[in-house]
């Protein structure tokens, strides 16, 4: 992409993506044991004991770097959805044959910066990366899901991209575990990279804080995590987990993505002794330098439990904020909707009931929890299909938009 298009893509809230290292996954029985992995029911990568990773949106924000707020897609019905499609094949003049990625990408290549250009390049991302199918081919889900651009920048990717993710982890757990074909549906980089990134190797990133994390990932890390993390056992199937995971404070998720201001809820880093005392361990003897390395990790692991209490406890906090504002914004629209038409909002009176509206406070903060409508917005898998091997989208090289 050149320079006009990459401030195009800017606007629109993309621009980490454009400095994504990654351009093919090639680990494919890696992420197969991670979705074997990854419970459905709650969303947590479960590695073996004491190695448990939980998938949020937040960690889908830290990975990718693509907005995390605002509102979702409309809903279309399907002959809405038909006709989207229609006058989007109508724009590019390709009638009804089917919309190859290859198509779209001569079309950026030709370095347009008019929407149209703009859409064909985030229907490649759609495809390709955020919301992958059993199709090789553009879907109608892609298209309706561009078809808008205008709002672009206004839709919280993450949680779709989460809502999918969700989806396709369940539905790689209803599939029968030796079908001849298995799909993974849904953005896998996501938890390809989470759990690499949480790896204890010295083939990690040296940058274990810069976000979006895909950013610090390329093939050949990739490869050498995998490799690593393998376990090496003659004449039984692949498995995984070899590796011992990096303490959680050492790590970008434990602090969370910063909000639009530049802060985060908890922003507290305390270093560890292992890593201060590092270069001092190393000129001890080694038949001493086990002894200080136990101590340091006891007490490291003891901070460790200290920082998660005072994350949840700051999290629980924050989230009991949002409820409270949530709880008077309710309040402060059923005063609006009461007032008549002709009276002024300046001047509208305020009632003096303040038992009645701490009665109503409470009420609503027992009960009150956010909802994001993102879950009827999924794409479609154009019939089902799933296929593997070489030729399909988990077997082998698994490319990505660029």
């Amino acid at each position: 992409m050149n320079t006009d298009q990459l401030a195009e893509v800017t606007n629109y809230r993309f621009a980490d993506l454009v400095d994504m290292a990654l351009d093919a996954v090639e680990c494919h029985g890696l992420l197969r044991w991670l979705m074997d992995h990854t419970d459905p029911r709650d969303m947590t990568i479960r590695a073996g004991p004491g190695k448990e990773l939980k998938i949020t949106k937040e960690v889908v924000k830290l990975v990718l770097g693509i907005p995390s707020s605002g509102g979702s897609i409309p809903t279309f019905g399907w002959a809405q959805r038909k006709q989207v499609a229609s006058n989007f094949r109508a724009s590019i003049g390709i009638g009804n044959r089917p919309i190859k990625v290859e198509f779209l990408r001569q079309r950026v290549a030709a370095s347009g910066v008019d929407q149209l250009t703009m859409r064909c390049f985030f229907l490649i991302v759609m495809n390709r990366l955020l919301f992958p199918s059993a199709s090789w081919n553009i879907t109608n889900s892609d298209i309706v899901m561009t078809e808008h651009m205008d709002r672009m920048a206004q839709i919280d990717w993450c949680q779709l991209v989460y809502n999918h993710l969700c989806d396709s982890v369940q539905k790689w757990h209803q599939e029968k575990p030796k079908a001849a074909t298995r799909t993974i549906y849904g953005c896998s980089v996501v938890i390809l990279i989470y759990y690499l990134d949480n790896l204890d190797h010295r083939s990690c990133p040296t940058d274990r804080h810069g976000v979006p994390r895909i950013r610090h990932f390329h093939r050949e890390v990739i490869f050498q995590l995998a490799k690593a993390d393998k376990n090496k056992h003659r004449g039984s199937p692949t498995t995984y987990g070899n590796c011992h995971f990096r303490s959680c404070t050492d790590t970008c998720y434990f602090y969370g993505p910063k909000e639009s201001n530049g802060s985060s809820d908890f922003s507290v880093h305390i270093p560890r002794l292992d890593t201060l005392l590092s270069e001092k361990i190393k000129l001890l003897p080694a038949r001493r330098r086990n002894k200080f390395t136990k101590a340091l990790e006891r007490h490291d692991k003891e901070i460790d439990k200290f920082c998660l209490s005072v994350k949840k406890a700051t999290n629980n906090l924050a989230q009991e904020r949002r409820n409270l504002a949530a709880t008077f914004a309710e309040l402060i629209d059923d005063v609006l909707r009461a007032e008549s038409p002709d009276e002024s909002h300046e001047d509208a009176p305020v009632s003096d009931d303040e038992d009645d509206m701490d009665s109503q406070h409470q009420t609503h903060a027992d009960s009150q929890s956010e909802e994001y409508e993102g879950n009827d917005t999924q794409p479609e898998t154009d019939n089902g299909t799933g296929s593997s091997g070489d030729d399909s989208p988990t077997g082998g090289r698994i490319p990505l938009f660029y």
